[in-house]
């Protein structure tokens, strides 16, 4: 899906400022909201599809609202649809007003979330070989897609050489409605005149992309 949301950004906006370091919330609430998707995956409780919820936020709304405004959408939208929390179960507790939170613990829970976190935990997927070597010069297909993507637009059509073979990832593609399809996963580096042309500073940029973005690049006659 191409959008307000993609992955690299876009023009007309100025200069990303980086955050200084320091507290990672601005506000409790973002604390919050970080908590309840980390309980809810951990928990196993989260539909799939949370960067696809972001996605399709309009286009007015994503750029009013902050990240952890984005987060806590995807939550509202996924949880309607599985209709966990319906929209008029939201609406009804937003009229409420605050009220005070139970207090509960579960170790269990807990536990799961911490895992979660760790980047060994991670599922191992088995499916096809890799079809590309180390050194292999290829190029980055020109498709679209009305779904999810995590092919940013600025490299589509791009040639790059494959700098490392990565694990067997599901196709993000299909990952919203719960196709877990494996595939293998490249990382890819790109010139910058590839990218922007021959004006641009010379440096190079690496990308994860999975096979399905990748095609061999054929020589020119």
């Amino acid at each position: 899906m191409d959008g307000i949301h993609d992955l690299g950004g876009m023009h007309g906006f100025g200069a990303v400022v980086p955050e200084p370091e320091g507290a990672p919330f601005h506000a409790p609430w973002e604390g919050r909201v970080h908590g309840m998707m980390v309980s809810l995956a951990a928990g196993r409780h989260l539909p799939a599809g949370f960067r696809y919820a972001i996605e399709r936020m309009p286009a007015a709304e994503y750029l009013e609202t902050t990240y952890y405004e984005h987060w806590l959408t995807a939550l509202e939208t996924l949880l309607a649809e599985a209709d966990v929390v319906p929209p008029e179960a939201l609406a009804r507790r937003i009229a409420e007003g605050r009220l005070v939170v139970p207090d509960r613990r579960d170790p269990e829970l807990a536990s799961r979330a911490r895992t979660a976190f760790n980047p060994r935990s991670g599922r191992s997927w088995e499916g096809p070989a890799h079809r590309f070597a180390v050194g292999d010069q290829v190029r980055v297909r020109r498709d679209t897609t009305p779904g999810h993507s995590r092919c940013p637009r600025y490299v589509r059509g791009a040639p790059g050489t494959v700098e490392r073979l990565l694990a067997l990832e599901p196709h993000p593609e299909g990952m919203p409605q719960r196709r877990y399809e494996p595939v293998p996963c490249y990382t890819v580096r790109f010139t910058s005149d590839d990218l922007w042309g021959e004006a641009a500073e010379p440096f190079t940029l690496s990308v994860d992309l999975v096979e399905p973005y990748l095609e061999e690049e054929r020589p020119s006659p």
